[in-house]
């Protein structure tokens, strides 16, 4: 069985006839790590730019982050309380 919430996953198996004193493991992962998250005041600019300021999240592997594009992904949650 398994359940699958925001970023994270949660699985755990049960035999069959399993008391309920049988011990069982829980597995857990989650995907929004690594990345780089959206700092609580982002409206920042240097030099004319408008920039958005972000943090690095998740312990990032730099020298693999570095060699590639960035683009932005992720969850909006609007003041409704809906989500794109």
């Amino acid at each position: 069985k398994y359940v699958v919430r925001g970023g994270a996953i949660i699985a755990w198996y049960v035999p069959e006839g399993a008391q309920a004193h049988t011990p069982f493991r829980i597995v857990g992962a989650h995907t929004d790590s690594p990345n780089l998250r959206v700092k609580p005041l982002p409206d920042m600019g240097t030099a004319g730019w408008r920039q958005v300021a972000v943090e690095i999240y998740g312990g990032t592997l730099l020298n693999t982050w570095l060699d590639r594009d960035l683009g932005l992904s992720g969850r909006l949650t609007l003041r409704d309380g809906s989500h794109r």
